[in-house]
Formats: structure tokens, sequence, C-alpha cells
């Protein structure tokens, strides 16, 4: 398969990428011939690894105070009230995300990357900022981070178990510590391992324990009815080249305008759909089939406070059925034209979970090969023993939708009304005889989509936004919380971690 952007499998490692929040959970490296006609997405999430155990990076790089007499363990370098990190273990961690961020370049030709025979400090990462301060400033953003979790965990009580403690034992008795900074130990790398473990475990035990109740659901909604109307809309946009204004030419931008204004003209949905319809025929001169398509996509389906601010007030103003609104945005260099198919109400429709791949066109040779390849997944997820698993597997390694992409392409409550995906992915979606694990394609224009039906979920849309609102204010409400302990970080002391 001619697919663009290739990369190699990886050991997962740990990254910090400019934030040292993500994940690298790229694979090993491909072998097989088949495998390399592949592409494989990184998927970059919040995740850390220490001498080869996954381990949360927002969720604790501290250490006991240690009592041997090594100048690295005495060196503090941030501290809670009961917890430690020693430039023994800073130094650890900051030759992992050294590390990290080198497998993760070699898979991206874009990334800028450091010599490795010279220091980093004699490096310029940009402007005035060397890799070893991006480096060192990402890394105590973490430090600070686990500390926050592991002080939260203490208050709480919370503790590892033995099976995570003896994990934690026998990785740090494995690692080779060759290429980590001279005076780090194995001691000290179980018990960085030990209180980074512990604050991963407390953060995913209280996120398990988030939870609402239908009647606060209910009284949620009374309270906040207006936030969770949908609606549906038609829109258009027309773009021009900027650099044509640039260039002093202002013929792009004027068709541009002129057009727009004579959709937002149009008095029903068919007139809408038939202008763009030939607009695209006869002023972009694509083909009818193309074009059938395009203009049969044009309807939006979401939640009214999904829309951009100024399309919002017009939906709350009082627009009409069949009303337009245009919107031209010269800094943006397009304008779009809105209908107003409904009014504004609450989705109380059933819904259903499913997976999706989403796989661009322009990341193969044509549409007929991402659609091969869409194939290929969906006879190796039906030979799987966990064809669920599988696919969720395939969606975080291909699938080039953003939303869904690192939770394993799952979409979840989606409604008969919502167009994100085309309305044939929404009538598959809702066919009665639809049963978990039925697939399907649906090619397009410029991409195919590969879909997994898991099941009906037993909520509403507008229950299922509700109640998600509730959960992510309450996840926030303990990540203030867990900020809230004070971390003491003695920058002076920095110069112990050489890198």
């Amino acid at each position: 398969m001619a697919k663009k952007n290739k990369t190699k499998k990886q050991d997962k490692k740990q990254v910090d990428l400019e934030t040292l929040r993500a994940q690298d959970a790229a694979k090993k490296e491909q072998t097989a011939a088949e495998k390399q006609k592949k592409r494989r997405k990184t998927i970059l999430t919040a995740v850390c690894c220490i001498g080869g155990a996954a381990v949360l990076a927002g969720a604790g790089f501290g250490i006991y105070k240690l009592k041997s007499g090594g100048s690295l363990q005495k060196q503090i370098i941030a501290e809670t009230a009961h917890y430690q990190v020693n430039a023994a273990m800073f130094a650890c961690y900051f030759r992992q995300c050294e590390d990290s961020y080198l497998s993760y370049a070699a898979g991206n030709d874009s990334m800028a990357v450091f010599d490795e025979t010279k220091s980093l400090k004699d490096q310029n990462y940009k402007d005035d900022q060397t890799w070893y301060d991006m480096f060192m400033d990402n890394t105590m953003s973490s430090v600070e981070s686990n500390l926050q979790l592991c002080e939260a965990a203490y208050a709480d009580g919370f503790t590892l178990s033995e099976s995570d403690l003896e994990t934690c034992r026998t990785t740090a008795e494995q690692t080779d510590f060759s290429n980590y900074q001279k005076g780090v130990t194995a001691a000290d790398f179980e018990q960085a391992m030990q209180l980074t473990l512990l604050a991963q475990r407390y953060q995913a035990d209280a996120q398990e324990k988030l939870n609402v109740t239908d009647e606060e659901v209910a009284n949620y909604y009374q309270a906040h009815s207006e936030d969770y109307l949908s609606v549906s809309v038609l829109g258009y946009s027309f773009p021009w080249d900027p650099q044509t204004i640039i260039d002093g030419d202002a013929t792009q931008h004027d068709a541009a305008l002129d057009a727009a204004e004579a959709l937002s003209k149009t008095k029903t949905q068919q007139e809408y759909t038939d202008y763009v319809f030939h607009y695209l025929t006869d002023e972009k001169k694509i083909a009818r089939e193309e074009a059938e398509q395009m203009a049969g996509d044009l309807v939006i389906t979401k939640m009214v406070t999904e829309f951009p601010e100024d399309v919002q007030e017009w939906i709350r103003g009082g627009a009409q059925r069949g009303e337009t609104l245009l919107l031209p945005k010269e800094e943006q260099c397009n304008a779009t034209v809105y209908m107003l198919r409904d009014t504004p109400t609450a989705d109380d429709s059933k819904t259903v979970d499913f997976r999706i791949i989403f796989l661009n066109a322009a990341e193969f040779d044509n549409v007929d090969e991402a659609e091969k390849f869409a194939k290929e997944l969906q006879e190796e997820v039906k030979a799987a023993d966990d064809p669920s698993a599988k696919f969720a597997e395939a969606a975080s390694e291909y699938s080039q939708d953003q939303s869904t992409y690192a939770n394993g392409g799952l979409v979840s409550a989606y409604s008969a009304i919502r167009t994100t995906y085309g309305d044939e992915v929404s009538a598959w979606a809702f066919d009665r005889s639809r049963k978990q694990g039925d697939m399907v394609i649906v090619k397009r224009s410029s991409a195919v989509i590969l879909a997994f039906f898991e099941g009906e979920n037993e909520h509403s849309s507008w229950e299922n936004e509700v109640r998600n609102d509730m959960l992510q204010q309450m996840a926030a409400d303990f990540t203030e919380k867990c900020r809230s302990n004070t971390v003491t970080k003695h920058e002076d002391r920095y110069q112990y971690v050489t890198g």
C-alpha cells in the first residue's frame, strides 16, 4: 500500500513532549512486510515510563526520603509535607524524558532533535532556551503535579497493593542504569516507582468513584436546561486565498463574498442545497457525483453551545426556521452562511455507542487505497478473539479523528439527529437489526470511515450530556483539591542534575 508518512512501531516509552503530558503509544518496530504498509499513529497521552514500566506522568515522580549517604540522594529538589524528590531520582526522570523525546522524534521528521554527543546546556531548543532548560522545566512541572497527587493519597490513607510493590522491586532489579546519571541506584528507582504508582493508582481510584444519580442529573438539567438544547442548521463556507490579498488582488475575495451573499438570500433548504450544488459544479468545476455528496453533507446538528458565539447569539436571539446568517470572517479568509432548519430543543432521542476509524485519503495515495486499508483492518478485527478490543487498538493507532482516537475510537451516546459522521453512519447505527460487533465501511470523497457497533446506550442524548458535564466538573474539583497541596522546589539544587 502506497501510504504517506509511514512510521515504525516502537517500544512503548514515556514521553513528556513540550508539556510532558503526552504518551508515546506507538508499538514495537514493524518486522513483517505486511505491517510495513501500515502507518502507525503515535498517541500522546498523560503517561510516563520508568525503566520499561508504564506509569502516569501526571501522577507522581515522588520518592520517600532516602537514608543513603550519596550526594545526589541528599539533595532534595522538590518536596511536600510527606514526600521528597531528590536529585538522583530527578536525574532518572530527566533521562527518561530525553530518551522518550528522541524515540518519538524518530517517527516524526518535523520534530527538532538535539546532538547526543554534546551537552544539552550548550544547545538551544528555541530562542534563548536550551534543551536542558526545556527538559528541566517540563520535568519539574510533572514532578509538582505528581507530588500533589501523592500528598492527596496520603491524606486519604490510600496505599499500594503488594502486587504493585513487587512490580516496583522487579522492575528496579531488571533496569540497566549505565545510561543514567552517575549515582542513581536501584533503590532510588524502586522507591520512585512506588510513589509514582501510588499517585497513578490513587488518581484512577478517585476517578472510578465519581458518580452521579439520575435524580442529580434531572435536577441539574432543570437548572441549566438552556445549555442542553440541540439545533440543526445548514452550513457552507466560501474561502479565499490570503496570498491573493497580500498580492493586492481582491478578485477571489470579492467573488467569495458575492457567492455567500447570494446563498444568504435563499429561502428554503432546497434552494440552499441547490445553490451550493451549482456553485460547486459551475464555479469550482467539481464533478457532479462529488458535488452531490458535498451538497448532501451540509446539515450540522449539535448542541447550541458547541457553535461559535456569534452563531449562538443568532440562534438564541429568536432566529426562525429558514432564516439565514451570513458571517464574513476576514481574519479567517472565509464567509460562512448558516440556515436554521429547526428551533432548538432538548435531544431526547435514544443513543448508541460505536467506535470509528477515520482514514483521511490525503494520508494514502487515494481514497481507494484508504478503503483497501479499512477492509484489511476489518478482517483483522473479525479474526480477533476480542473484536472490540482489537478495533479499539487499531483506532488508537490509525484513526485520524482527533476527538476519538485516544479513546479507542469510542463514540459514546450518539443520537440519531447528530450528523458528525454523516447520514450513512447514522442510518447504519440506528438500524433495528444492528447488533454488537457489526461493522461498516463508509467511503466518502476524501475519507473512509470504518465503524464498529458496541450497543445501545441506556440514556438519552441530553441525559448523557448533563452526566458527562457533571462528571467533568467533579474531576476538575478533584484536580483542584490535589493542586492545593504545597510543593516546595529548591531551584538552587538543580545543578546536581547534569542532564
